[in-house]
């Protein structure tokens, strides 16, 4: 009886083996492989476009070869940023197509969701080995980004990723994050605003009425995490812009803005650290804390936030005895005007503090 169970516990593994090498493997057809990139796009699938893509890939167009991305990193950055742009129901058509061994050149139509013709591009791709080696845009419409009439503007605080935190007095603090690919709505700056920043990421914007800059996926943030930018000329000069992360890692800053129109003299600022910034809305200091200094009180002469840019450990004591922790990179926390405070860090930290006047 073993041995007859044995047999057939092999028969049945022995059929079971070829169910598995049975298993569909992609066509590797240089027109098929196309195809795959193009119905991925239409998904807004991205891994699914990457695999397609072979790691040393090269787009460009010609003849100019002026949207060049050399390498699948920089290929997915570039295409995060493209279809990050596509209004919802945007697609793409294959018109026709012609394959020559290794070649296929696609006239591509573009569509919007009600079927009204949104542009063309013809491509060529050079395929082998089943993943693209070599794309180049020959003729392109420029309309695979929405109109720019397609969105009214809103207040920055009411646009999405500038998430509102706090609303106090004449403060208004938002966390924004802007995610790999992804682009904000047109909104407002028409208040003063000092930035803090947390994560870095080149930045593409687009003014209201106007082009995208042209900011490659390789350039120069421009920051670092923990510096402060300010800009005052929002009051004088109200702009209206758009922003896309062509970057490959998440854009995160802490926002304050002040709503007051005219700020008075608040006198002497009593602030921790050195101060940095010294205007007629904000006031900024860099404290830099270890476990062994000693403990001091000070007083906020106006409405003041303590962001934690870094990685460390921060605590923000109030003379009531309240207390909050900052942990974690982008942690902040409220010091109501007129109140006394001590900053302290069990191990070490780095805090941006800023008066609001």
């Amino acid at each position: 009886m073993k041995t007859t169970v044995l047999a057939i516990t092999a028969n049945m593994i022995g059929l079971a083996a070829p169910m598995h090498a049975q298993t569909a493997m992609p066509d590797t057809a240089p027109a098929a492989v196309v195809q795959r990139f193009v119905d991925a796009a239409n998904a807004r699938n991205l891994d699914n476009m990457m695999a397609t893509v072979a790691s040393q890939a090269i787009f460009g167009s010609l003849p100019d070869n002026g949207m060049a991305a050399t390498g699948r990193d920089s290929v997915r950055a570039q295409y995060a940023r493209i279809l990050g742009r596509l209004p919802a129901g945007y697609t793409i058509k294959v018109a026709s197509r012609i394959a020559d061994g290794a070649f296929v050149t696609d006239l591509e139509h573009f569509a919007n969701a009600d079927g009204t013709p949104a542009g063309r591009a013809t491509w060529v791709y050079h395929v082998t080995g089943g993943q693209i080696q070599r794309a180049w845009v020959l003729r392109q419409s420029g309309a695979a980004r929405p109109p720019v009439s397609a969105q009214a503007p809103v207040p920055m605080h009411q646009e999405p990723r500038h998430r509102l935190v706090l609303t106090h007095q004449q403060v208004r603090v938002m966390d924004v994050k802007i995610r790999s690919g992804d682009t904000t709505l047109f909104h407002v700056h028409d208040v003063p605003a000092l930035f803090v920043a947390v994560s870095t990421a080149p930045v593409d914007i687009q003014p209201m009425n106007g082009a995208w800059g042209g900011t490659h996926p390789a350039a120069d943030p421009g920051r670092n995490p923990g510096d402060v930018n300010v800009d005052t000329s929002y009051v004088r000069q109200p702009i209206t812009h758009r922003v896309t992360n062509v970057g490959a890692q998440l854009f995160n800053l802490i926002a304050i803005t002040s709503s007051t129109v005219s700020p008075g003299d608040t006198g002497a600022h009593e602030m921790p650290g050195a101060i940095e910034v010294e205007n007629r809305w904000f006031t900024q200091s860099r404290a830099r804390l270890n476990a062994r200094m000693a403990r001091r009180w000070y007083t906020a002469s106006s409405p003041t936030i303590v962001v934690q840019p870094l990685s460390g450990s921060a605590i923000v004591l109030l003379q009531s005895g309240d207390k909050q922790a900052l942990n974690t990179p982008g942690s902040w926390a409220l010091i109501p005007k007129g109140t006394r405070y001590q900053l302290s860090s069990p191990s070490s930290a780095t805090l941006v503090v800023v008066q609001i006047r």
